[in-house]
């Protein structure tokens, strides 16, 4: 379907946007039924059409569409009784979509399992998907309502208690409910004794600390403590509970912890190495104070680690180039040795020109860059490191960059590369740009190709000789 569909109008990634923007826009209702033409699913486009499907599902469609949109219109109308100004039905909705597409994790067969279904879904099943999704709105009475209905519904599962589409309850209580809801839900004896441990890490991880603060507490004061540092195959991973919750990227989460650490029994497992990898998880999401800490507390930032080869992984510097948005996190780790031309690379790769150009800016030479790209190749930054001096004769043949633009059907790329000095009959280069071409039956690129002075018979033919 999707070859059938296909709009060449600039490039195969240009296609693939194409796409996936009629599938939002409520066009192909049944283009996810194939798990093999959509490689992937960008957030905004895949919450656009779910919120499109749960809002218009027939009441004699679906099981699980209708059972979310009664779900979202059971808080929508808690949110209006307690606030005139609540946002609609359909912005509800579409705040619960963004609670599946995280608990989805972005999986296309996730979807797949919601569009597919086939068969009424059962009470339990409902019951599991409201109360997520009244932890995930934070709405105390629908909590309340849930479990005065159904008391098993926060012991029924054994270990992963939850809601299919939208999650377990630990993960959305820790980053959505207030201590309220905790100081309802805590009591509970199956929910405190089996998943606190859990709900506290969680917690962490969001950088919430407050909850933090406010699980650790009422734990604390209960018959059976905390169990850190100890083994105890009853409560799971409590016993490496602060290890994990130590992996925050919020310094005063993260702070936090350090106080209890020197409180209670050190897990035999901790590893102070673990603040490289707490260093390369607070660049990546642009935590500057958690990153200047961690530099102090001597984590490396070449992101070395002392077990698995390779042992130098420029992660820090490389996720934070990649996320792109704070420049302060990557000056800071060069100036603490991380490595120059990983920082180049990831922002080239992640098509980050702001970081590239500044990058540049402050005297790093790019070295081998074009013929390292993993993604794009963006047009923008090919364009930064040509003008940077980059050769882009880096690679021939498979590797060339002209072939690469050639298999994306992108003219103003290959314009560009040859303006700049590549070489089309390079060894081998010709050859592969023709199969690359002939493959996906680019007769544009074939054209493109002999405008540039490539016999494409010969090369097509040369190429079959040697395969």
């Amino acid at each position: 379907m999707k070859r059938g569909l296909r709009l060449r109008l600039v490039s195969k990634a240009f296609d693939s946007t194409v796409t996936q923007v009629l599938y939002a826009s409520k066009l192909l209702d049944d283009a996810f039924k194939d798990d093999h033409k959509l490689k992937g699913v960008s957030g905004p486009l895949m919450e656009s059409y779910l919120t499109h499907r749960i809002m218009s599902e027939p009441r004699s469609g679906n099981s699980l569409l209708n059972s979310l949109r009664d779900i979202a219109t059971e808080i929508h109308a808690e949110q209006a009784s307690e606030d005139a100004t609540a946002e609609s039905l359909e912005a509800c909705i579409q705040r619960m979509c963004k609670l599946i597409l995280i608990g989805g994790y972005g999986s296309l067969r996730h979807y797949n399992r919601i569009f597919e279904t086939k068969t009424a879904i059962s009470e339990e099943e409902h019951e599991d998907h409201r109360l997520a999704a009244a932890l995930g709105f934070n709405s105390l009475s629908v909590v309340k309502r849930c479990v005065a209905k159904d008391p098993s519904v926060l012991s029924r599962h054994p270990w992963d208690a939850g809601s299919s589409v939208m999650g377990f309850y630990t993960s959305l209580a820790a980053k959505y409910a207030d201590t309220e809801i905790l100081a309802f839900l805590l009591p509970q004896s199956e929910l405190l004794d089996r998943f606190r441990s859990n709900l506290f890490v969680s917690a962490a991880y969001a950088g919430r600390l407050d909850i933090v603060q406010f699980v650790h507490d009422f734990v604390a004061g209960q018959p059976n403590p905390w169990e850190f540092g100890q083994d105890s195959s009853r409560r799971g991973d409590e016993h490496r509970a602060l290890f994990d919750a130590w992996h925050t990227t919020s310094l005063p989460v993260m702070e936090y912890i350090e106080e209890l650490r020197a409180r209670y029994p050190v897990w035999a497992g901790d590893r102070e190495m673990a603040k490289n990898d707490m260093l390369a998880r607070s660049a990546g999401t642009g935590k500057l104070d958690a990153v200047a800490y961690l530099l102090k507390q001597g984590a490396d930032a070449k992101g070395e680690r002392a077990i698995f080869e390779p042992y130098i992984t420029n992660a820090p510097v490389v996720k934070a180039c990649a996320n792109g948005t704070n420049m302060a996190i990557i000056e800071l780790l060069l100036q603490h040795g991380a490595d120059a031309e990983a920082a180049v690379t990831a922002a080239a790769n992640f098509g980050r020109k702001e970081v590239l150009q500044h990058l540049l800016g402050l005297g790093l030479s790019p070295t081998n860059t074009l013929s390292k790209l993993r993604f794009g190749p963006f047009m923008d930054i090919v364009q930064v490191l040509l003008e940077a001096g980059v050769d882009p004769n880096e690679a021939s043949g498979a590797n060339s960059l002209l072939a690469k633009a050639i298999q994306l059907e992108h003219t103003a790329l290959f314009k560009l590369l040859i303006a700049h000095g590549a070489d089309v009959h390079a060894p081998g280069t010709a050859e592969e740009c023709v199969r690359q071409a002939n493959k996906d039956g680019l007769d544009s690129m074939l054209q493109l190709l002999q405008e540039h002075g490539v016999d494409i018979t010969a090369a097509g033919n040369s190429h079959q000789s040697t395969t």
